[in-house]
């Protein structure tokens, strides 16, 4: 049988791919020619899928030293969106106040990555009510004017990033899920939105694009050998670190058993250590070998 690995880079994230693939090298089939709607099955794939991408943009375009900020509203707050149009138009002019006080100050460019997120009261005095609030990644800048500029509600929370202490699994809690395509000229964004109204993502035009290479390389591998690869090893940190770069650490490994052609597929993610740790380790292994 004929396996695939893919290896993408998302900055100090490394993400090490398996999955079948014909002989012509093309991937294979994984689920039913379309007939009719999406499935659950597969409409709990794409939100993964999407959940991954935008893990991959903060991962590659937000360092040490980067903000991340929640922003809420108040019960009761009359500046309170009403709509998903609303909210991602206060989002917007909150950004725009950001950037002239980063112009105004000698700052250099900014990014940003951010994502709505809304619920519906059930109960209570704002019973049926929307309430949104915003998880937002954006460049270094002074925290304290963060928190300042951010006028359209009444709570706001901006703390240091730091991609050790959230990596890539919480910023995918982060990061909402469910997204399809969407380009936004007017606001200069590359925006990923959901049309159901529940959650929308994007990020500014200027992030960098993970590194996800054409070629992929190929492995003759067993059925019994890629079902031991992806269930027997899901917990064994030293396979997995055999496998990759010096400098990296493994992470975490999922895989899924597709139920359509019977075959699997796994992920396994690597983050780079620290300058200062790597250099470490390097020592270390200097000193061992003498």
């Amino acid at each position: 049988m004929l396996y695939a690995k893919k290896r993408i880079k998302s900055g100090p994230m490394l993400e090490d791919l398996y999955y079948p693939v014909t002989p012509s090298g093309r991937q294979v089939p994984g689920s039913i020619p379309k007939t009719s709607g999406t499935t659950a099955a597969q409409s709990a794939y794409n939100a993964k899928q999407s959940e991954v991408r935008e893990v991959r943009i903060v991962n590659t375009n937000f360092i040490d030293g980067d903000i991340f900020m929640t922003l809420t509203y108040a019960d009761g707050c009359p500046d309170r969106p009403k709509n998903d149009d609303e909210a991602a138009a206060k989002m917007q002019r909150y950004i725009r106040r950001v950037k002239r006080w980063r112009s105004a100050s000698g700052e250099g460019a900014m990014k940003y990555a951010y994502s709505i997120h809304v619920k519906i009261r059930k109960s209570g005095k704002y019973k049926g009510e929307p309430m949104y609030h915003y998880h937002l990644f954006m460049s270094k800048m002074d925290r304290n004017a963060a928190e300042r500029l951010w006028k359209d509600g009444a709570q706001v929370d901006a703390k240091s990033f730091d991609p050790w202490a959230y990596g890539q699994e919480a910023a995918a809690r982060y990061m909402a899920r469910g997204a399809k395509p969407k380009k936004d000229p007017e606001e200069g964004d590359e925006e990923l939105l959901d049309r159901s109204g529940r959650r929308r993502f994007a990020c500014s035009r200027n992030c960098t694009k993970p590194e996800i290479p054409k070629k992929q390389k190929r492995m003759n591998i067993s059925k019994r050998k890629a079902e031991e690869m992806a269930t027997a090893h899901i917990d064994d940190a030293a396979y997995w670190q055999g496998k990759v770069p010096e400098g990296y650490v493994y992470r975490s490994m999922d895989y899924i058993l597709n139920p359509w052609n019977g075959m699997y597929y796994w992920r396994v993610t690597y983050r780079r250590l620290p300058e200062w740790n790597t250099k470490k380790k390097r020592k270390e292994k200097r000193t061992h070998d003498t």
